[in-house]
């Protein structure tokens, strides 16, 4: 199995890097979002208890394509954060207040962003896909104001 990771700033501007192959003949990951910026709560966002991306259907935040590699190959999409609280770490904000699902998911599919790596996606026929993500933050009222950021830390796994 050989894995190849890129790494995401999250700012609530949701930043990024890259990503791609280490083999040739392995599938590749480009992430095609170049940066996120959540919008700053409102109200309504304070009271919900999360701010989002943009609530709207079909509109995503991250997305992200893996090509098929020559021959084709089974792969496995994983997500993880590479640390605990998000930036500023005084602040003691845990990353499990970034959620993210796949955007053609419904509504109540948010999970939690650990510093453990979760599937995203797995495609066994190894073809080429597109990754829509949504991503949104848990806020409260007692949150301080402040810019969070995080690294959000995407890798691609053959299975074969």
């Amino acid at each position: 199995m050989k894995s190849v990771f890129s790494c995401i700033h999250v700012l609530f501007l949701f930043a990024l890097v890259f990503a791609s192959s280490l083999h040739a003949d392995d599938p590749r990951m480009v992430i095609q979002t170049t940066s996120v910026q959540m919008p700053p709560p409102t109200e309504a966002n304070l009271d919900a208890g999360y701010t989002e991306k943009d609530p709207r259907s079909r509109i995503h935040a991250l997305k992200i394509k893996i090509f098929e590699s020559s021959p084709r190959k089974a792969w496995r999409l994983l997500v993880r954060s590479r640390d605990e609280v998000m930036m500023p770490g005084f602040l003691n904000k845990p990353i499990s207040h970034v959620e993210w699902k796949l955007n053609a998911d419904p509504p109540h599919s948010y999970r939690i962003l650990t510093t453990t790596n979760e599937a995203v996606m797995t495609r066994h026929n190894g073809r080429t896909q597109e990754v829509k993500l949504d991503l949104r933050v848990a806020t409260t009222w007692i949150d301080p104001a402040a810019s969070y950021s995080a690294d959000i830390i995407f890798t691609l796994e053959t299975l074969d």
